[in-house]
């Protein structure tokens, strides 16, 4: 079985609440066959682990890494930075010209 298979620094994927996912390196495999992930979090021999003490709770299941995570995370980075760097525009500064063609391109 695959978390059977798993070893110190191996990397695991998680998916969160809201859909995205994480990446988590094993830091140890326990003798008794639990996961510590470099977090620090402890899971169980099942790869999960949930803490409802207090709010925000916590719930880990962690799942082989595939390309099509790992590439589901870059797009995610991608999205972001894109973002970041479209609330830094001031459009005020734009010629109609400029703001034509991004309009153009939302309404797409």
């Amino acid at each position: 079985e695959w978390l059977k298979s798993l070893k110190e620094g191996d990397l695991v994927a998680d998916k969160r609440y809201n859909g995205y996912y994480s990446i988590f390196k094993i830091k140890k495999i326990t003798p008794k066959g639990g996961i510590r992930l470099e977090t620090g979090h402890l899971l169980k021999e099942n790869g999960e682990y949930y803490k409802f003490e207090g709010w925000p709770y916590t719930s880990i299941y962690i799942e082989p890494l595939t390309e099509e995570i790992k590439n589901s995370i870059a797009i995610r980075k991608e999205i972001i930075s894109l973002m970041k760097t479209i609330e830094n525009i001031d459009f005020g500064k734009l010629n109609i010209d400029k703001l034509r063609k991004i309009v153009q391109i939302i309404e797409e």
